[in-house]
């Protein structure tokens, strides 16, 4: 064996050949041998440690024989020269992050008589191609989960930079700790109904993300799981979900409303810390009890519904306001007079003034975007739309 440490740091090593016999290189061997370039692994090994190779940034080659049985945590972790990895059929054990933040690597190619791990289309698997193990941190651009997937697993995307869209199947029903966490360039996922939890950190420092809605299906949503998503605009929490964790929306910086569907019972402290651009928080059920600074450090103002329970004058420090619009007083259009009406409710409550032509269409045009006046009493009139159309559907909502 290699004992641990045994070359760590040896910045100006380039190459290595290990002797025909050694069964084991032990943990953080060859740690940050960064002019490190290629390695010649003989077939006895049976072990690569973890922290073996962890940021040899020069290793572009790497064969790892058929001997071998694990690879274990970290242990080509940030070698980001490595483009491709062949995994032989030996191999029944490859521990966490072992290359994650490689971030030129496109391939990871599994011996197809290997009985515990697969590839497709250079993403490694588990053997029923049922968890998406790992994609290679130098994919980019559009990322399409194979349909039969039902897991994403832990850092499965972990530091994948280049990666701007993401497509999930509805086969999927879980996504795992760090899924896609540091995926900086990341835009737009879509999480399909399917999915029934989130764990924690799964978007953590998303940063181009700009809107999320979680689906009927999601129980929970994990501690930081969106943590410093900095582009994040608006977010919308079904009713299914009854718990968000801690840190969940952390620092998401341009979040300016959220809408908490009506199953929610937990909002654990920090949940919206530093939220500081959030002026609008929509509850659609009962008050959950207000833990540790829920929305304290924000500007949110804070809505409920009529019949709600457990409200009062503010929550968590921010004030509250019943979200109680109620249209009155139509008046028909005519050849010389638009289609209007009155739109009641508490004062300073902001609505928005929808319509369509077609109800199942499910298209919608936003007419008027504002808060109702300190009367308590808008009057609304559809000049000059309601006059060009044979008929014509509205509705308020919140914005």
């Amino acid at each position: 064996s290699i004992g641990s440490y045994a070359f760590s740091q040896c910045s100006a090593l380039t190459n290595v050949a290990i002797s025909a016999g050694v069964t084991t290189i032990g943990e953080w061997t060859f740690y940050s041998c960064t002019s490190l370039t290629s390695v010649t692994i003989p077939d006895s090994v049976i072990t690569i440690a973890s922290d073996t190779f962890n940021n040899c940034s020069s290793l572009a080659d790497v064969t790892i024989p058929d001997s071998v049985t694990s690879i274990d945590d970290y242990a080509f972790r940030s070698c980001s020269s490595l483009t491709s990895v062949t995994i032989p059929a030996s191999v029944n054990s490859i521990g966490n992050y072992a290359f994650n933040n490689c971030t030129a690597l496109t391939s990871i190619i599994v011996d197809s008589a290997n009985p515990t791990y697969s590839s497709i289309d250079g993403s490694l698997f588990d053997k029923s191609q049922t968890t998406l193990v790992l994609c290679p941190g130098g994919k980019n651009g559009v990322y399409t989960i194979p349909a039969g997937v039902t897991a994403i697993g832990d850092s499965a995307f972990y530091n994948c930079t280049a990666l701007t869209s993401v497509t999930i199947p509805d086969s999927v029903n879980s996504i795992g700790d760090s899924a896609f966490y540091n995926c900086t360039a990341l835009v737009s996922v879509t999480i399909p109904d399917s999915v029934n939890s989130i764990s924690g950190s799964a978007f953590y420092y998303c940063t181009a993300l700009r809107s999320v809605t979680i689906p009927d299906s999601v129980g929970s949503i994990g501690g930081a799981a969106f943590y410093y998503c900095t582009s994040l605009t608006n977010v919308t929490i079904s009713a299914s979900v009854t718990t968000i964790d801690s840190l969940a929306f952390y620092e998401c910086s341009s979040l300016t409303s959220v809408t908490i569907g009506s199953g929610v019972t937990n909002i654990n402290s920090f949940a919206f810390y530093c939220c500081f651009a959030l002026t609008r928080v929509y509850f659609a059920g009962n008050a959950p009890p207000p833990a540790y600074n829920v929305l304290s450090s924000t500007p949110a103002t804070v809505y409920y519904l009529p019949g709600a329970t457990g409200w009062g004058d503010t929550y968590d420090g921010r004030p509250t306001l019943c979200w109680n619009p109620v249209v009155g007083n139509m008046t028909a259009p005519s050849s010389t007079t638009p289609f209007a009406f009155t739109i009641n409710g508490t004062p300073n409550i902001p609505i928005t003034v929808e319509a369509c032509t077609n109800l199942s269409a499910g298209t919608w045009d936003r007419l008027l975007t504002t808060n109702l006046p300190p009367a308590g009493v808008l009057e609304f009139s559809d000049t000059p739309g309601s006059s060009s159309h044979s008929s014509r559907f509205y509705r308020v909502v919140a914005p």
